[in-house]
């Protein structure tokens, strides 16, 4: 059940590190198609908004993204307002860059791919317009809050977003307060993969075995944190070294002892010589900071 008061989350998101093919094609998209600025450049290549780095690019890859493994289903990128939401979607369509566009209700989403196959959600949270999620042996379904029964995924109603397109520069670059809002990924196995999410600090929310997909919250009123799924099949091994692939992403704890706590937890997840350093049993791999 939503509320009207917005409760605040007690994890986010650093960084999302990504192993790339071509460091010059990733820099181009991310930065002219995504509207990323570049922050730093050296080793490794950094991107996001004025702010706050999103992304961290490693030209490491020699092959791009295969099929078959855990890893990587794709990283989301939130934005603040309905307005940079349109100006992303007038963006890709000035560039002619393929996006499928869904209304989730909750959210408002468009999904892509990087130069290597990686995979991209843009999303608009909308929890306001949600009343309850209901599951049943089937699947889930949403009460909207004018008390419709609505579908999980619906078309998006894409001339609407334009509508609320605040000018013409639709080349300006993403907005500070746009922010990597959920990591969803696939692992072999949802039980082991929630147990483990649950024990860093993330809310179990949805857990749906006939579609393969979990969810997990991280207290706020925005459900969607970690998405979970087995499309990739069972008990399946991280993507192939040389291919391109996420690295590790950032979890941000806003108090130090919640971070303590989850080292804890998960000191039989630890990575040899890297502090505060994790992966869950199917190799995503994770580090773990205090904001607080």
């Amino acid at each position: 059940m939503m509320t009207d008061q917005k409760r605040t989350e007690h994890l986010s998101f650093g960084p999302v590190e990504l192993e790339i093919t071509d460091a010059d094609r990733s820099v181009a998209f991310w930065r002219d198609v995504i509207g990323m600025r570049v922050r730093s450049s050296a080793e490794s290549i950094a991107l996001g908004t004025e702010t706050e780095t999103l992304v961290i690019l490693h030209p490491v890859a020699t092959s791009p993204a295969v099929k078959g493994h855990a890893g990587l289903y794709h990283l989301a990128i939130h934005v603040p307002d309905e307005g940079e939401f349109a100006r992303i979607l007038a963006r890709f369509n000035e560039k002619r860059h393929y996006a499928s566009a869904i209304d989730h209700i909750m959210s408002k989403a468009l999904y892509l791919s990087d130069p290597d196959g990686l995979g991209i959600e843009i999303t608009l949270e909308m929890p306001e317009r949600v009343r309850e999620f209901r599951t049943y042996r089937g699947g889930v379904e949403l009460i909207d809050a004018e008390g419709r029964t609505r579908q999980f995924s619906e078309t998006l109603d894409v001339g609407a977003v334009l509508a609320a397109l605040p000018d013409d520069d639709i080349s300006r670059p993403l907005a500070s307060g746009t922010r990597i809002g959920h990591v969803h990924m696939h692992v072999g196995n949802l039980e082991a993969a929630s147990a483990y999410y649950a024990k860093i600090g993330f809310i179990p929310h949805l857990s749906l075995p006939s579609f393969g997909f979990a969810d997990l919250g991280a207290g706020g009123d925005y459900p969607h944190r970690i998405g979970l799924n087995i499309w990739q099949g069972l008990y399946v091994e991280p993507a192939p070294a040389g291919t391109a692939r996420m690295r590790r992403f950032e979890i941000r704890f806003s108090e130090p002892n919640g971070m303590a706590k989850s080292l804890e937890k998960t000191s039989a997840y630890a990575i040899e010589g890297m502090e505060n350093a994790r992966q869950d049993p199917f190799g995503n791999q994770m580090v773990l900071t205090a904001t607080g």
